[in-house]
């Protein structure tokens, strides 16, 4: 919360503030009652190596035992596809995580809210890295380059809505 103030779209400091309220009002109070386990935390595009049939994560760096759906809900918001469809990519990878370990009903009734609250923490500390930076920094291009999909992957997860994102991921 306190990084919100460096976003300057109110649109996006919306959309954020929504979802850090869904995360204080949803996953706190139930937050002890979910599994936990030594999780990766940084599970992106960029630390996964694949080949043909196997993958692996590397950087360990922000590894913590935690709540085993964060991890999960980590990875789900890199997880940005360009077309039209939101959940392109999470509704496989999601079906795939669920074959080789099987997502407890709190933990589904909360992903759409982790997932947020990812994209609610990358987009909290774009503006706030944005903000801190000369127009012409490095730092600051590999930011803008990197992350400024984060924003509109979450306006468009708010336009599916949980009811539809728990439907399209658990009932089919």
């Amino acid at each position: 919360r306190d990084l919100v103030g460096n976003i300057d779209e109110s649109k996006t400091l919306a959309a954020v503030s929504s979802a850090i309220d869904d995360y204080e009002n949803r996953v706190i109070p139930v937050k002890r009652e979910l599994r936990s386990q030594v999780i990766h935390g940084d599970a992106n595009l960029g630390n996964v190596l694949a080949t043909g049939d196997q993958c692996a994560f590397i950087d360990f760096g922000d590894c913590v035992k935690a709540h085993r759906v964060f991890d999960l809900a980590i990875a789900a918001a890199y997880l940005r596809p360009a077309g039209d469809d939101p959940l392109a990519l999470i509704l496989p990878f999601v079906a795939g995580y669920q074959s080789i370990a099987h997502l407890e009903a709190l933990e589904r009734e909360l992903l759409f809210d982790l997932v947020r609250a990812r994209l609610a923490t990358t987009v909290s500390l774009f503006y706030w890295r944005v903000s801190a930076r000369d127009a012409n920094d490095p730092y600051r291009q590999k930011t803008l380059e990197l992350e400024n999909g984060a924003a509109g992957f979450l306006h468009r997860l708010d336009a599916v809505g949980r009811k539809n994102f728990e439907e399209k991921l658990f009932n089919n």
